[in-house]
């Protein structure tokens, strides 16, 4: 950095513009600089201050001040609060200037300390209260405060920070002391890096101690979670394993029903078939029992006919023998007329007539034999009509019955290919019920792994809480 004076006339504060600086004091000064820089026990302000110190004791200006970026605009530069002012100088005989230094906010390129930060070049001023720039002018004139110079604080290319420092009077730093001043700027750099270097290592400290506790919170969460997981899971292995049990128990009862019901369906079967058989025996004789049934009652309407040809036949007769009856009568007149001539004739006719009584009374005893007869052929009829009526229905429900037999074999049938089917669902449930177990003893081996799992995460966590105390404390160490 090459001093840049402004042209006033040369005049110094406390040494000559040309007189040499002796090279012992240049070197102590760099010297006790760089151990101020060095010495990283110092906080920022102290470090500041003391740097401060070396170069006002160094070049005799007894009153120096920081500007330092606004962090929260950096193209603004605000007060550091970091002042020297020479032992025995009374802070309130500059209170106002300090004060409005301290109030005072300079854009880059605006003021003294803005040119310095825009233009990063040193600057040198005889006197502050007649230069138009110098926006403290008023103040500075009031309270006694003449002569400026003043340097950039540069750090990877950007200005951090504008260092002034005031005299009492008029006049100029000489032109080695300012040259000597690029070196004390690069000491405040050093200064300004390590304090951020220490706010950016208190930040990933901070971040790391937070993230280390959250990953230990976390871990202990997870843990706690895998604890509660794997106890959970242990209790649904058991209460699964038990369901289980009742459920093989089950299985087993089932399988033990379904063979015996398997036993009965076979028997029915048998059952059935032999029902089968002796109703279709069943069925053949009342088929033939009907239609000889059938064939009595056509045998009896027969005889009923019969019956009814012979009383007519009877009625015949009857009217025959009536006929012969008053034939003999006639002739037993005729006889009695003829006299001793018609006697034979009327013997004759005498037993003409009583052959013609006989067959009359025959005839009726006849005719009520045969009417007794239709009587009974009619009832006999009758009842071998609602015989054969009973016979019908009993056809129908020896058929009916067979057609029941039917259904029931196949409903026969079909429970028993229900009862296969289930005996078979048994045997798959069975089988899955074995696989299930194999599942429950597996999960209790990983339930008994989680829990060891969780274990060593609980021991990781006081693992990593621990190593990240003992690397907080080493680090803040």
């Amino acid at each position: 950095m090459i001093a840049r004076l402004i042209a006033f006339p040369q005049k110094t504060v406390g040494r000559e513009t040309d007189g040499p600086h002796q090279l012992s004091d240049i070197l102590s000064l760099l010297n006790r600089v760089s151990a101020v820089a060095d010495d990283a026990r110092q906080e920022e302000t102290g470090a500041l201050e003391q740097v401060f110190e070396e170069v006002c004791a160094f070049t005799g200006w007894p009153i120096g001040h920081l500007y330092v970026r606004d962090p929260r605009d950096p193209f603004r530069y605000v007060s550091g609060n970091v002042w020297r002012l020479e032992p025995g100088m009374d802070p309130a005989a500059i209170g106002e200037f300090m004060k409005l230094s301290g109030n005072t906010v300079f854009d880059r390129g605006t003021g003294l300390v803005g040119i310095i930060a825009e233009t990063c070049e040193a600057r040198a001023v005889e006197d502050v209260t007649v230069l138009p720039q110098f926006l403290r002018a008023d103040a500075a004139r009031r309270n006694d405060v003449r002569g400026f110079f003043g340097f950039p604080v540069m750090l990877r290319g950007e200005c951090v920070a504008v260092a002034e420092f005031y005299g009492r009077h008029a006049g100029l730093l000489d032109r080695t002391s300012l040259e000597i001043m690029t070196y004390v700027s690069s000491q405040l750099a050093r200064i300004f890096e390590r304090a951020r270097f220490e706010t950016r290592k208190t930040a990933l400290m901070d971040q790391f101690e937070t993230s280390v506790q959250s990953a230990v919170g976390r871990l202990g969460s997870a843990s706690g979670e895998l604890t509660g997981s794997a106890g959970e899971l242990g209790r649904r292995c058991g209460t699964a394993a038990d369901a289980c049990a009742k459920v093989g128990g089950g299985i087993s009862d089932i399988a033990a029903a379904a063979g015996t019901l398997r036993s009965a369906m076979a028997a029915l079967e048998n059952a059935e078939r032999n029902t089968e058989g002796k109703t279709s025996v069943v069925i053949g004789t009342v088929n033939q029992l009907a239609a000889e049934l059938r064939a009595a009652v056509q045998q009896l309407e027969g005889s009923n006919q019969a019956a009814l040809d012979i009383g007519e036949i009877t009625r015949d007769v009857s009217d025959i023998a009536g006929q012969v009856r008053m034939l003999g009568l006639n002739a037993a007149i005729e006889a009695a007329r003829a006299g001793e001539m018609g006697r034979g004739f009327a013997i004759v006719a005498s037993e003409i007539k009583n052959l013609a009584q006989q067959s009359e009374a025959a005839s009726g005893c006849i005719a009520e034999r045969i009417s007794g007869l239709q009587d009974t052929v009619r009832a006999s009829a009758a009842n071998m009509a609602r015989v054969a009526g009973r016979m019908e229905e009993l056809v129908e429900t020896v058929h009916g019955m067979a057609q029941v037999l039917q259904g029931q074999k196949h409903a026969t049938g079909t429970i028993g290919r229900h009862v296969a089917e289930s005996q078979a669902t048994v045997a798959a449930i069975t089988a899955d019920v074995s696989l299930m177990d194999e599942a429950m003893a597996v999960l209790s081996d990983l339930a008994r792994g989680l829990g060891r799992l969780a274990a060593d995460l609980e021991g990781t966590a006081g693992d990593v809480s621990h190593s990240g105390e003992a690397f907080m404390t080493a680090m803040r160490g």
